[in-house]
Formats: C-alpha cells, structure tokens, sequence
C-alpha cells in the first residue's frame, strides 16, 4: 500500500511546519515585554500557547502512525517542533522569523519519497 493510500501526503508534515511559523509570534511578544510582563498582559495567550503546542505535537504524532516509518516520523515531527522553538526564542527577531518561515514552507512542500519518512 503506498502512502498516498494510506494518507493526503499533505497531512504529514502539516502541524510541526505550522508550529515552526507560530512559536515566533510568542518569542516576539516574550522578547519585547518580557516574560513576566507578557504572563501579566497575556495571560490568555500564556495558557493558550502551551495547549496550542500540545495540540499540534499530539496531531503530529497522530497522524505519522500511518507514514511507512511511523518510530521516524515521530522523531522528526518532533524535532522539527523543539529546534523551530529554541530557534525561535535563542534568536527572536524578524531575520529568524523569516528563515523559519521558509525553512517551514520549504519541508512542508519538500518532495516525499515513498518509504522514507523524513
């Protein structure tokens, strides 16, 4: 059975691209206010952040069960979200925002091969 059988290959990739664009929204807003003014004035985005992650994360992992190497596709589901995330809050400015997006749009559009996970 190939994987476009199984799943819309677009759905693979899908969530950690998401997540690598979105975490520089928050490593802006932390990096500009602060982390103790940003928990005080955003207290909603505080909490919704975390979730948010934990959603996209669980998604991630839902949907590499069906890709041809589901233990590989797993790793680097997440580590495409741990990497995108410390990128993001190391260097929180519109230079990594921009390489982050494309590095994004680059592995979410990046040709797959049938039986090779990454």
């Amino acid at each position: 059975m190939t994987l476009e059988e199984k799943v819309n290959k677009w759905n693979l990739r899908f969530f950690e691209s998401l997540w690598a664009i979105q975490v520089n929204l928050l490593a802006a807003d932390i990096n500009d206010l602060g982390l103790d003014q940003f928990l005080e004035d955003y207290k909603g985005s505080a909490i919704s952040y975390p979730v948010l992650a934990g959603s996209y994360f669980l998604m991630a992992m839902i949907v590499a069960r069906v890709a041809p190497n589901p233990k590989v596709r797993r790793l680097t589901a997440a580590g495409v979200m741990v990497a995108s995330t410390a990128l993001a809050f190391l260097f929180p400015s519109a230079w990594m925002f921009a390489a982050l997006v494309i590095f994004a749009l680059a592995y979410y559009l990046w040709p797959r091969k049938e039986g090779v996970s990454i």
